[in-house]
Order: C-alpha cells, then structure tokens, then sequence
C-alpha cells in the first residue's frame, strides 16, 4: 500500500503548501473511502484551515463489508475525518453512525445513480439474470451455483452481467459450464437489464442488488457472509422482495418457487428510490455549492 500512503502524504503537503502561499479555501469535498488518500486530505485539511467546511462524500450505498468507511472515534480525535459525511440515501444513515453516535450525516445526491424507476417493464421468459460483483471470490462462488443449477434445469435461461472490473476474459477459464447453450453473456448496461428482468441472483458489496429492489425485481441473495443478509436487513428492504439462500439446496428452490409462481407476485413495492438514491435536483445540490 505504498501508493496510497504516499498519495495521503502528498495531500497533506497540498494543504501545506496552500496555507503556506495565502490562498483561501471556504469549503472542500473528497470522495471519502477513509482509505490513507482521503485521511491524509482531511487531516491536511483540518489542520491548516480548521474553520472551513469539510466534507466527504459516498456516492456508494453501505456496504459493512468495507468497515473502513464506517468512521469511529478514534479516527475523529486523530481528525482523519471530514466534519460531515454526505451519502446517497437514507437507508444507510444508521450504518454510518454505528460505532461513532456523533458522525454528522447529510444527504446529497446519488450522482453516479440516474436509474428510471417508472419505465414500461417487459420480462423475458424463463429467464433468470445474474449480476456479478468483481470481487472474484464472490464471482466464482455465484458462477458456480448458476452454472450447476442451469445444468439441473435445461427449461431455464441465464443471463450473466459481469462486473467492469472483473470482465469475462478474466475470469472465464476459472469456471466450467459457461458455453452452456442456456447461458448467455449480456453485454449492456446493467440497468437495462433490470428492466427486462423479473428473478435477479446478486449477493455481496454491489449497488445493483439495491437497483433491482427500486426496480421491482425479485432478488435472491446467496449468504456468502453474515453481512449479505444484515446490509439488506438494516436497510429495512421489504422482504417480499427478497429470498436469502443459505445454501445450494435454498438457492435451487428459491429458484425454481419464483419462476413457478412468478404470476402470483405483484413487483410494485413501497419503497421510495430516495431511500436508496436521492433525488439530482437543485435543492440536493447546494451541498457541492
């Protein structure tokens, strides 16, 4: 990690150097991953002009996974942090706080999210949709429950989205079975996927099992790890919506009940995408203003 510890130090040195040469600053703003580059910009930042507004911004939904973007309070006293963190929805506001109360929340727009939730929705028949993460553990794992149930049901189609960060061509040697005639590698944007999807298979640190929820889909969750399950349930996510498979044999079976029974859903939820993504507009703007 010596690139990113340099990084903190070069920004650290910025603020040095700007306080140095006289120049005012009345407000910063760092994408806050509370990884050495941003701690280095915000101890920097605190130290040379304590009185301005500083602000770090998760465009990301909360994921515990990565517990480093949970501020503590040690971290607060060593002033590693910004004055206020400002995330994308309100369903992640009490993961922000859970082992330091006195973190200053605010809102801001999901700027990176620009999903439309009221578009005509057509489904593909008998097809199931399977969105990757590009944490490779978590993709081969996924790949392989898909690929061994699409072999035990040939009535089936898949169709697999992978990560950006992980492309086909990277992992494809390390999985058996993916030029089964009933899989298929889809090559669009993840949204218009959801769109044409009712049945989603996604677990693990990845926005696109929240997408899918706003979307209507139905969502089934393997449980690689204890925080698969909790992200989803601290967010409060209606769980009609949702099925966790703790296992293979949950994971077949919830499968095959959703497309069995996939008429007798209703994929209209209550659930307000804000909850998730806030709104792009001008009120949500001025934080960046």
């Amino acid at each position: 990690n010596y690139y990113s510890a340099l990084v903190g130090i070069l920004n650290f040195k910025f603020f040095e150097s700007l306080k140095k040469n006289n120049i005012d600053i009345k407000k910063t703003i760092n994408l806050f991953e509370n990884q050495a580059a941003g701690r280095g910009w915000n101890l920097g930042s605190r130290n040379y002009f304590p009185d301005i507004k500083i602000i770090g911004y998760q465009s990301y939904p909360n994921f515990s996974q990565f517990m480093n973007s949970i501020p503590c309070e040690y971290e607060e006293k060593a002033r590693i942090l910004p004055k206020q963190i400002a995330i994308s929805g309100k369903a992640f506001k009490n993961s922000k706080m859970e082992f330091f109360s006195k973190t200053k929340v605010l809102l801001a727009p999901a700027l990176n999210y620009k999903n439309n939730t009221s578009e005509k929705r057509k489904y593909l028949k008998n097809t199931i949709s399977l969105v990757l993460t590009g944490i490779k553990d978590i993709d081969i794992e996924l790949l392989s429950w898909s690929v061994k149930f699409i072999n035990e049901n040939k009535k089936i189609k898949i169709l697999i989205k992978f990560h950006p960060i992980l492309p086909y061509k990277k992992i494809k040697n390390l999985i058996r079975g993916l030029n089964n005639k009933n899989i298929t590698i889809y090559k669009k944007n993840v949204n218009s996927l959801l769109t044409k999807s009712l049945i989603i298979i996604s677990t693990g640190p990845t926005s696109a099992l929240y997408e899918a929820i706003l979307k209507g889909c139905f969502v089934v969750v393997p449980v690689f790890d204890p925080w698969d399950k909790l992200n989803v349930v601290n967010c409060k996510i209606p769980r009609k919506n949702v099925t966790f498979a703790n296992n293979f044999n949950d994971f077949c079976s919830s499968l095959n009940n959703l497309v069995k029974n996939k008429k007798k859903y209703n994929s209209n939820i209550k659930f307000k995408k804000e909850m998730f993504f806030e709104n792009i507009n001008k009120e949500t703007e001025k934080i960046f203003k």
